[in-house]
């Protein structure tokens, strides 16, 4: 009854004053009303809009952009434990959402690129529920995907229909998700889905410019030269790409590489050696594919990337996002086709069971679990000591996560001793750290091994997009180079099976390039980790006959042997 008495309070004064709200000669602008009517109107829906439980920054039930600045990202992220369930895009009361549809393309193109089901667009006098579940075009009018259309009059009325939709109780109870699940199913075709969408484009991607390398032949007749080289390509297109989405330095030069034909080559040429200068982590470092490839291919695939051909906001799709999409990508390798073109094919290991990625919230339970208890009572100097690894990291998604964990920690420790000067304001009591000290965690404390040397490659790019994440073109300014070389925190190799474990085994120097041992003194200086995170592939002794080289096998039972009998040292 509380909630409905002050919400008639809102209502009442919202009457009173609408025509001076709405008179555009009127300074009441998008400011005002957030901090009047839908911060009011979200805490009596339950949101802890202000963070008075004081909950850790990655906990936070409602992160909201800085009302005085104007961002490329939505006024209200809403949380579940820090995971985000859906946004909410505020408007001025002059502004008709009912009439005005970019607000509303807008805020569908936030909630789809987050790959929510739903999300909120409301100036106080409407609220409207959009299905996020589709992709949003710009001659979309405002009534297109809209879900549900209150007026300020119905909030009263419609309370509990609207709270059984966007309150608290509602998503913290479950019953938000098994709503969204009955209600919103993802219709008309799988790709509508942001991450299926973008898997999509890079698959199209990998085959047409392996097509083009391969018809060439030399160097590019081996399969294995082209997963690696297209792989990197691709890897720094869509990298240049999100960093212009985010504004970081470079920015606006991708497009320009493609307004001139005749010149693309060379512009895009110049353009990958000014990043390596200006980024330095040795993802342009490297033998480049440019002037093997037409300018048809390139124009194309950078085209792929800007509107109107693509529904992509980079700086909205989470990274642990783009590290599942790329997940999903290494389960399938290059293969050559019976018409001697290249396609895609599932790889050896992944054929006979479905790839399943880990979901973000358990990621984050299992880390928050690990990580909390590691870290405690430690200063953000003695955090740097720590160290973390996932021994078959995958494309890096527990690996970010504990990135971010330990980034939060440290912000957390700054707040909680008055030492916010140490941080970098980036929303309403919202902090973040400096480049420098997140690029310190990260080369100091982060770890990880794949047996898939794509995998290697993918989580160092996914561990970087994570370094990048909250930065702009001021906060990086002053840090040369702006990212780091992740070759000696992420390895390639078989984290089960050393070289001398396969000493006498039968078979295991024809093998070796298929089992690919790792020696331990290799990562981190050969020393222990205080914390091995991750979740790896599961598969039963049937399996590992079935996948892997007999060597290996045998390596592994005996291992298994020793540790059942305690005559493995650990």
């Amino acid at each position: 009854m509380t909630n409905l008495f002050d919400l008639q309070i809102l209502v009442d004064r919202f009457t009173t004053n609408i025509e001076f709200y709405k008179d555009t000669r009127n300074a009441y602008n998008e400011h005002s009303c957030r901090i009047e009517y839908i911060d009011p109107l979200l805490k009596l829906l339950g949101w802890d809009v202000e963070n008075e439980k004081g909950l850790a920054p990655q906990y936070r039930e409602v992160i909201a952009e800085n009302y005085s600045t104007r961002s490329d990202r939505p006024d209200y992220t809403v949380t579940l434990r820090g995971v985000p369930k859906f946004f909410v895009e505020a408007k001025k009361p002059a502004v008709d959402i009912t009439k005005d549809a970019a607000p509303a393309v807008q805020t569908r193109k936030y909630g789809w690129n987050a790959k929510h089901k739903l999300a909120v667009l409301t100036n106080f006098e409407h609220l409207a529920i959009y299905d996020t579940c589709h992709i949003a075009h710009e001659d979309d009018g405002c009534a297109v995907a809209r879900y549900r259309l209150y007026h300020y009059t119905e909030y009263i009325e419609k309370f509990a229909e609207i709270s059984s939709l966007i309150s608290r109780n509602s998503v913290y109870s479950g019953k938000f998700d098994s709503y969204l699940d009955e209600n919103f199913p993802a219709t008309g075709g799988h790709t509508q889905e942001v991450d299926a969408l973008f898997l999509s484009q890079i698959n199209e991607w990998r085959v047409a410019l392996s097509n083009e390398l391969y018809a060439k032949g030399g160097r590019y007749a081996s399969l294995e030269v082209l997963n690696d080289v297209v792989q990197e390509f691709i890897n720094q297109i869509v990298f240049l790409r999100i960093c212009e989405d985010k504004n970081l330095p470079l920015y606006h030069k991708l497009k320009e590489t493609i307004t001139d034909p005749t010149h693309l080559k060379d512009k895009l040429e110049e353009l990958f050696r000014s990043a390596d200068r200006r980024y330095n982590s040795g993802m342009f470092s490297g033998d480049d594919i440019i002037f093997d490839l037409s300018c048809d291919v390139i124009k194309d695939m950078i085209e792929d990337l800007y509107y109107p051909q693509s529904p992509y906001l980079f700086n909205i799709i989470e990274p642990n996002l783009l590290g599942k999409i790329y997940e999903m990508f290494l389960t399938e390798q290059l293969v050559l086709l019976d018409n001697n073109t290249i396609g895609l094919g599932r790889k050896k290991d992944c054929q006979n069971r479905s790839v399943v990625t880990t979901p973000t919230e358990i990621v984050k339970y299992m880390v928050e679990k690990t990580l909390s208890r590691v870290c405690a009572g430690k200063t953000p100097i003695e955090i740097l000591d720590i160290r973390v690894a996932d021994i078959a990291c995958g494309s890096g998604i527990f690996l970010e996560e504990a990135f971010a964990f330990l980034q939060d920690y440290c912000v957390q420790w700054y707040i909680s001793h008055g030492q916010t000067d140490h941080l970098v304001e980036i929303g309403v009591d919202l902090y973040k750290l400096s480049l420098q000290e997140k690029k310190e965690i990260l080369c100091s404390c982060i770890y990880g091994i794949d047996i898939d040397i794509h995998a290697v490659e993918v989580a160092k790019f996914s561990l970087l997009l994570k370094l990048i994440e909250d930065e702009t073109a001021p906060s990086v300014a002053e840090v040369v180079p702006i990212l780091p070389n992740l070759g000696s925190n992420i390895h390639f190799g078989n984290s089960l099976v050393s070289q001398s474990e396969l000493a006498g085994i039968s078979g295991a120097a024809r093998q070796m390039m298929d089992i690919v041992p790792f020696e331990w003194n290799e990562i981190n200086g050969g020393n222990g980790f205080d914390a091995i995170i991750g979740n790896p592939p599961y598969v039963n002794t049937e399996g590992m006959h079935a996948l892997l080289p007999s060597a290996e096998v045998e390596v592994l039972l005996k291992i298994i042997k020793a540790d059942s009998t305690g005559g493995r040292k650990q």
